[in-house]
């Protein structure tokens, strides 16, 4: 449910858009892992729970956003990887999903090493609290 709001929010940014393929006529952004049939440029997003940060009311995570381009997208990676940290630090976003508000701020990020000297792969690194929709509803 928060990936589908991240995802939403990156798919909805023309400039993004612009830096990653195709993948089933949408934007290449995908929860987790890419399908194998998808070329790069793309990007992939990890969210894990921090249990160690819930409450109550409010839930941590640790949101993962990784841009997969390839070396003659290199200058469109960078651009992409500053576009994403735009888009989502210090954000707040309101759903009508299982979480009714959930805050993203950007914590680390930078460029990854890769077996593969073709693909370029840059990392960003996001805290996140959401706070569970049926607490709101019982204020």
């Amino acid at each position: 449910m928060i990936e589908k709001t991240i995802i939403d929010a990156l798919r909805a940014d023309a400039v993004l858009i612009s830096k990653v393929s195709l993948y089933n006529k949408h934007p290449a952004i995908f929860s987790e892992l890419a399908p194998e049939a998808a070329i790069q440029p793309y990007i992939t997003i990890n969210l894990s729970r921090n249990k160690a940060s819930d409450d109550l009311v409010l839930h941590g995570f640790i949101l993962m956003v990784d841009f997969w381009g390839t070396d003659s997208t290199r200058v469109d990676t960078r651009i992409a990887s500053e576009r994403i940290e735009y888009l989502l630090d210090n954000k707040q976003f309101h759903t009508d999903l299982r979480y009714h508000t959930i805050r993203v701020w950007f914590f680390s990020g930078g460029w990854v090493e890769d077996n593969d000297p073709r693909t370029i792969h840059y990392n960003q690194q996001f805290t996140v609290r959401a706070s569970r929709m049926k607490w709101i509803e019982n204020l």
